[in-house]
């Protein structure tokens, strides 16, 4: 049975009220054609729940825009969506030029993290692969039995190897993040990144009003696992609203929370990651990967 904004009807009950699905939900192919993200694809997904969001496969299957019931739920950042073919891999520049947030902008697969100089290659923040468009996208939906189903699936089709490292940069913005927020996990230890993520520590689960010259702090969370898995979520107390994320710990090890409590830039991300955020070489030196 299909679940529709709270009410559970049959396959047939809900063809006799529509003359097509996509009335009620579905994933609408389109491309972007304005500014510096003119010639990105992307794909529109209502799922009759009232959550929607926007793949970009012209942005590696990352997630733009996101909404639950009118409820803004991810960041998007003042560069907005650019095109692929104006990113340059060049320090933290080349990626923060091209980092429109969204829910999700995935790093890696070379490079997490710090830029770095590894042997004769030049590796810059968060790597290329978030600025590399997807190839083979299929959008496939219908009905199973009473279920109305949309199903991606995606092949990584490399052979050489590689050191892997990978970061999924989930990004909440307001109205999810407020000052009525909460950070809830599933407990573990914390660790701040830096002196200035320190000086947070105590209130590092807690959010306050935008600021002027705010700078970011970073923490890094290892997270109690049940059944595999471990969790963190944001909570508005004020809306009675929030989101999580939940990952498994045994290909995702780290876990990274990224407060930013900026003007312009009022962020909060929950970011798994196969690893530190110290760039490939340290790591590699380190044995880590």
């Amino acid at each position: 049975m299909a679940k529709l904004y709270g009410r559970t009807i049959s396959k047939a009950d809900l063809s006799r009220r529509v003359g097509q699905m996509s009335q009620i939900a579905g994933a609408r192919a389109c491309e972007l054609t304005s500014g510096r993200a003119k010639g990105v694809e992307a794909i529109d997904i209502r799922t009759g729940t009232g959550f929607e969001f926007t793949v970009l496969p012209g942005r590696a299957l990352d997630i733009a825009w996101v909404s639950y019931k009118g409820i803004q739920v991810s960041y998007v950042s003042k560069t907005g969506v650019v095109a692929a073919p104006y990113f340059e891999e060049k320090g933290f520049d080349g990626f923060l030029r091209n980092f429109f947030a969204g829910l999700l902008t995935t790093g890696g697969l070379a490079n997490i993290g710090v830029p770095c100089q590894d042997g004769d290659e030049s590796l810059g923040l968060h790597g290329r692969i978030s600025n590399t468009p997807a190839e083979d996208v299929c959008v496939s939906q219908g009905w199973q039995g009473d279920e109305y189903v949309i199903r991606d699936v995606v092949e990584n089709a490399g052979s050489k190897p590689e050191p892997l490292m990978l970061l999924y940069h989930c990004n909440f913005g307001y109205l999810i993040v407020s000052a009525a927020t909460r950070l809830h996990t599933s407990s573990g230890s914390i660790e701040p990144r830096d002196a200035v993520a320190a000086t947070g520590t105590a209130e590092h689960d807690r959010f306050i009003e935008p600021q002027a010259g705010y700078v970011e702090q970073c923490f890094y969370h290892t997270l109690k696992a049940k059944d595999g898995r471990a969790f963190a979520a944001l909570f508005n107390e004020g809306l009675g609203i929030g989101a999580y994320v939940r990952y498994r710990v045994e290909t995702l090890p780290r876990f990274l929370q990224w407060k930013m409590m900026g003007e312009h830039e009022y962020v909060v991300g929950l970011e798994p990651a196969t690893g530190r955020l110290d760039g490939r070489a340290e790591l590699l030196r380190q044995g880590q990967i």
